[in-house]
């Protein structure tokens, strides 16, 4: 890949990247707000869907990663916010996760 596409192919993450992680972030919050497990059946199907939601989060912040777009800690932009609330949503499922796992 030359310099140059690799170049233009960040710029193009970096613009898609904000609306992307904010779509990906309301999905996953609106399903965990309107979802109550009733019943085992339903469970599995919920997990599951959480898993690929919070999957899709993690690419999008590897991808950012990848584009060196990834904002300075002290930075105040929309990306950083989006960036930090997507790790605190993963943290918190596998931190849910593991603990009913241990049970």
């Amino acid at each position: 890949m030359t310099l140059k596409i690799e170049n233009e192919m960040r710029k193009q993450i970096a613009k898609f990247l904000p609306t992307a992680m904010r779509k990906a972030l309301a999905s996953y919050k609106r399903f965990i707000k309107n979802k109550g497990y009733a019943g085992i059946e339903n469970f599995r199907r919920d997990h599951d869907a959480c898993k690929l939601a919070l999957s899709h989060i993690k690419l999008l912040i590897e991808l950012a990663q990848w584009a060196d777009l990834m904002p300075a800690e002290d930075q105040n932009d929309v990306l950083a916010k989006l960036i930090e609330e997507g790790r605190r949503q993963v943290d918190e499922y596998e931190s849910k996760i593991s603990t009913a796992d241990e049970r």
